[in-house]
């Protein structure tokens, strides 16, 4: 599954929405859910807010530890 979330939205700072690749927007707090949720871990990826494209994607993957879930 592939969410892209604007970080600020991720960070419950803006209401921007998410996107769930293959369905469309959803709501920020939807995103957040699913990643506290459902996501064992992720990758880090900059987007040119413009037009979305790749700027620069992470080799780490991060782990979100239960105290923040």
């Amino acid at each position: 599954m592939l969410v892209t979330v604007p970080v600020m939205s991720l960070l419950g700072l803006t209401d921007e929405p998410a996107t769930l690749d293959g369905y469309g927007p959803i709501p920020p707090s939807m995103a957040r859910r699913l990643i506290a949720d459902g996501a064992d871990s992720f990758y880090r990826v900059l987007t040119d807010p413009r037009d979305g494209a790749p700027l620069e994607i992470g080799r780490t993957s991060y782990r979100i530890p239960r105290s923040l879930r």
